[in-house]
């Protein structure tokens, strides 16, 4: 579940993940509203999932 609500949706292609910039594909299916940004990644050679919230909120009109 996250922070932010029940629903989750992965981006199929995150092409910068950056501290202040993240780049990502939309994904078609996403309806309108707004929605709070969660990264979350492995470190290499790592075994524990870090989650990042991203400030800004993306809304999808």
């Amino acid at each position: 579940m996250s922070e932010f609500s029940d629903y989750e949706v992965k981006s199929p292609d995150i092409r910068t993940n950056e501290p202040k910039r993240l780049l990502l594909r939309i994904p078609e299916a996403l309806t309108a509203g707004t929605y709070g940004l969660e990264v979350r990644t492995t470190p290499r050679n790592g075994n524990r999932l870090w989650t990042g919230i991203f400030t800004p909120e993306l809304t999808v009109a």
